[in-house]
């Protein structure tokens, strides 16, 4: 208790409820206790979550992202978000009534990019300013076309030796032309089977042998863009 009669405490776990101060009284002033109610309010709570777009994404194409911002649950309206691919912006979009921001972009590298939206202004009470959501990868297509690995078929090996039980030819299209393609056992972190590089429509095949392990495996075509790997998985079946 200061010189003026009043004594202050502070706490950062506070929960709502009732405050019972006590005094025990001296030579002057008797006993008292004294007892208030107390509705503590929750912390403020700002998120953004952001959709990544629906269907293929080619480079060139416009497509759309969304993003909801919320402040306790509620949406936040009038918010500008700003959407970025692998740090570079990429378009913004304001919340409607539902805190939810629409906004058409267009992607100018095939690959995989890595997909932020972030609050650069709201007109709420809530901390929003500077809020960013997790990040969404998504896999945007070259210009030419969906990259995509074909069905394959195989036939057995005479003799059928073990570790070339079978061959087959594996074939993908949509590349960019020039681009090598590597075709893998399984997934895109297989084995490389064999690699071709993409004509001037961006189909690429190589012919290989697979052992009888790999059959059931599938296989899958890879190939480098600015950014990461474009990939697809396709099966192999017997060839009829």
């Amino acid at each position: 208790m200061d010189t003026t009669g009043q004594a202050c405490f502070t706490s950062t776990t506070l929960t709502s409820g009732t405050i019972t101060a006590t005094y025990a009284g001296n030579t002057c002033t008797s006993a008292s206790v004294n007892s208030v109610g107390v509705t503590v309010q929750p912390a403020s709570t700002c998120l953004i979550s952001l959709v990544p777009p629906s269907g293929t994404v080619t480079a060139g194409q416009a497509t759309t992202l969304t993003a909801t911002v919320t402040c306790n649950g509620l949406g936040v309206s009038n918010a500008t978000v700003a959407f970025t691919s692998n740090g570079a912006p990429l378009g913004s979009a304001t919340t409607n009534t539902f805190g939810v921001a629409t906004g058409a972009v267009t992607f100018t590298t095939p690959g995989t990019n890595t997909i932020t939206a972030t609050v650069t202004a709201a007109g709420t009470a809530c901390t929003c300013t500077n809020v960013t959501s997790a990040p969404v990868t998504v896999t945007v297509q070259p210009p030419g076309g969906t990259f995509r690995a074909l069905p394959a078929c195989y036939a057995l090996a005479f003799p059928p030796l073990p570790w070339s039980f079978a061959l087959a030819t594996l074939t993908a299209t949509g590349a960019t032309p020039g681009a090598t393609i590597a075709f893998r056992s399984g997934a895109a972190n297989g084995p490389v089977l064999c690699t071709a590089v993409a004509d001037s429509s961006g189909n690429a095949s190589c012919t290989t042998n697979l052992s009888v392990f790999q059959l059931a495996l599938g296989y899958t075509a890879t190939t480098p863009t600015t950014g990461g790997l474009l990939t697809s998985t396709n099966t192999l079946s017997p060839c009829l």
